[in-house]
């Protein structure tokens, strides 16, 4: 039973079981479908997907595809491949990648070490980073609520608060309250 009133199938005769009911959905022609017009998602909200090669259709939880979700992660995993790049509890780094061959190092508003990403946390083997999205830390920031902070043109690795005159300018992340930044790396 498939695409139940969707016009493009044909529907089944035969009622569904029980147990399926609380996993599928009916709708109707997508034509007759309002717009969603409001300012905030719901919680709950679902959109339709489906595949013309497999002749199925999903629900698929907005929260799954959204920046963060299980199908589009917010933060990568990278070997620390030897990098000398610290990080300090409840703080970021802003970090470069050479090249493909090289271990990240600490980003600086300069030529070719622009920052790629912020390292968020380190373990034994591996350097936690992410290039966008919100970041919750476990404990209050040292940033200041309110501000952007800007790649260091002195110090690698840094942030700045005070967007730089001249030279390279580099937005990396703006904060939202004590626990919270809104990470958006400007490619520079």
């Amino acid at each position: 039973m498939a695409c139940v009133g969707c016009g493009k199938h044909r529907a089944s005769k035969e009622e569904p079981k029980v147990e399926e009911l609380s996993t599928r959905t009916t709708v109707r022609s997508w034509t007759s479908l309002p717009l969603y017009k409001e300012a905030q998602l719901p919680d709950d909200l679902d959109l339709i997907g489906g595949s013309n090669e497999q002749y199925q259709s999903w629900r698929i939880p907005v929260k799954m595809i959204l920046p963060g979700g299980t199908l589009n992660p917010s933060t990568y995993t990278i070997p620390l491949n030897s990098t000398e790049v610290e990080v300090p509890k409840s703080q970021v780094v802003p970090i470069y990648i050479p090249n493909s061959l090289s271990a990240a190092e600490p980003a600086l508003a300069t030529v070719g070490q622009t920052a790629i990403a912020l390292a968020i946390a380190k373990d034994d083997t591996n350097l936690i980073i992410q290039n966008s999205g919100l970041l919750k830390f476990a404990r209050p920031h040292m940033y200041e609520v309110g501000k952007t902070y800007y790649l260091s043109q002195e110090e690698p690795g840094e942030v700045v608060s005070v967007r730089p005159s001249a030279g390279i300018i580099q937005p990396l992340f703006s904060v939202i309250d004590q626990l919270t930044i809104a990470i958006n790396i400007s490619l520079y």
